[in-house]
């Protein structure tokens, strides 16, 4: 099987709530998984279906099927082939064994269905497998804040926090966006206008005065670009000018938060001062999906730093992600009020993560892998 094969994953009768855990799982086992599992929200064209309950099976699936069992529910025989039982806790929280064990499961089916069909094509006559259901049980199920919190303690057997990998696809900066994040940083309250142009004939609006900004184009897709846009002019501006130019035009409109933690993910222009051996820090919240530019290697220190305060030297060698990155992903929380800090590492304690608040509506159709 090849590394880094992608299944899409379709969930019906999920609650918002229990997306959240499943999501929250998901990229935490992710270093356990043989292959990355991508949430969608259509069923057509999905690997697999997970549903929150057998009685919602009527509708069928072509794939695999997934399907959580409450607490104290006696598992049997899958009723027919393809169908595994994901055990859940009172709070519909996957267990972290469990959902490594009938993922990497189904993952093992798919691969045997692709082989056979492979051979099939080639004139092999292929015996099919008869597929073998173990459900998995744990005698004690951990709600997520459990699982979480036992990443701050000495790392479990075959867990290997410390050996992820950094992505090798995570976008790379862009230094031709260094000059507007320096200009936003240093800009002045005397004036709430400005306007930026660039070359690309792109043009991004700023209303300090309701920190807002407005762009031609999302600014998630300067990372599509493989070209190196420039800024032609930055100049202020007064209102009526500033409403005349805003009425040229469609603009995206976005919190003026929104376009800070974009430079500070991908310019190299630093704005907050950071310790990075003596200064720990605490997510107080989860990144909202609609955020641009939001990656894999977000979320995955998003589930991290939820759970535990840590120095930015000691992400790094728990997550594999480079101190550099963590550190502009701490900026970019920063500005959108998600950061808590303190520089007395000796006094960390154990913190129970907030529930997240607000599914990330389809978090990984918009995230980048």
């Amino acid at each position: 099987m090849k590394p880094f094969k992608e299944i899409t994953l379709y969930c019906e009768g999920l609650t918002d709530a229990d997306k959240e855990a499943l999501l929250s799982v998901l990229v935490l086992a992710e270093i356990r998984l043989e292959s990355r599992w991508i949430l969608q929200a259509q069923r057509e064209g999905a690997d697999v279906c997970l549903f929150r309950h057998c009685g919602l099976l009527a509708a069928e699936h072509p794939g695999p099927v997934i399907c959580y069992a409450e607490p104290g529910l006696e598992l049997g025989k899958p009723m027919q082939d393809g169908l595994y039982f994901l055990q859940v806790d009172a709070n519909g929280v996957p267990t972290f064994s469990g959902l490594i064990a009938v993922f990497n499961q189904v993952d093992a089916g798919l691969s045997r269905k692709v082989d056979s069909a492979a051979a099939l094509s080639a004139g092999e006559q292929v015996q099919e497998p008869v597929a073998e259901f173990e459900p998995v049980v744990s005698a004690t199920i951990p709600t997520l804040t459990v699982v979480v919190d036992e990443l701050s303690g000495p790392a479990q057997p075959g867990l290997e926090i410390g050996e992820v990998q950094a992505s090798s696809t995570a976008p790379r900066k862009r230094p031709w966006l260094d000059q507007i994040a320096a200009y936003i940083q240093d800009i002045s309250r005397d004036s709430f206008y400005h306007k930026i142009l660039l070359q690309s004939g792109e043009i991004i609006l700023l209303d300090l005065e309701q920190d807002k900004f407005y762009s031609s184009i999302e600014v998630e897709t300067f990372l599509e670009e493989s070209g190196e846009n420039k800024t032609s002019y930055i100049a202020a501006m007064d209102r009526v000018d500033f409403k005349v130019e805003q009425n040229k035009q469609a603009y995206f409109e976005r919190p003026l938060s929104n376009l800070k933690w974009f430079l500070a993910l991908y310019s190299n222009v630093r704005g907050l001062e950071v310790n990075i051996d003596r200064q720990v820090y605490l997510l107080s919240g989860w990144p909202e999906s609609s955020l641009p530019g939001l990656h894999r290697d977000h979320l995955k220190l998003a589930a991290f730093m939820r759970a535990r305060r840590s120095s930015l030297v000691e992400i790094s060698a728990e997550t594999g992600i480079a101190v550099d990155d963590i550190r502009s992903f701490v900026e970019a929380c920063y500005y959108e009020g998600l950061i808590q800090t303190d520089r007395e590492p000796e006094q960390k304690h154990k913190s129970t993560p907030e529930k997240p608040r607000g599914f990330w509506a389809g978090v990984l159709g918009k995230i980048r892998w």
